[in-house]
């Protein structure tokens, strides 16, 4: 009796887990559009004006997510292709990395002067640590 009682349970908190995974959208796709729509809030642009370079934004960060940029060996350019991050916020980026020396962690991130827990919330799929 508490055999069968304990196979239910489980497979109760099994399809609890299984269930939400599969009503969600592709990550990545879900991942693009949320960034996308937080810049779009945050900057105040004319969409009409810039529909092309969001498209070439969302074209950039897709294959991003494929191929991540390794922040060991990041240039400026490729870190001004991630239009999350600010000028400043790559300087300081680069200038940590220079000062002391490769990241071991992504967690290192923290540490980095004006690197705010959305930034880098939106950075992370993007990059790597190598």
């Amino acid at each position: 009796m508490k055999t069968t009682q304990l196979i239910r349970l489980i497979s109760i908190i099994n399809s609890l887990f299984i269930i939400p995974a599969c009503s969600a959208q592709n990550p990545s796709e879900s991942l693009l559009e949320d960034i996308l729509e937080d810049l779009s809030v945050n900057n105040d642009i004319d969409n009409s004006v810039n529909t092309l370079n969001w498209e070439n934004e969302l074209e950039e960060l897709s294959n991003r997510l494929q191929e991540p940029v390794n922040l060991n060996t990041a240039t400026r350019e490729q870190l001004e292709q991630f239009p999350f991050l600010s000028a400043i916020q790559i300087e300081h980026l680069l200038a940590y990395i220079y000062i002391h020396g490769q990241m071991k962690t992504i967690y290192e991130l923290q540490l980095i002067e004006d690197m705010d827990r959305q930034t880098i919330q939106h950075l992370l799929p993007f990059v790597c640590i190598k």
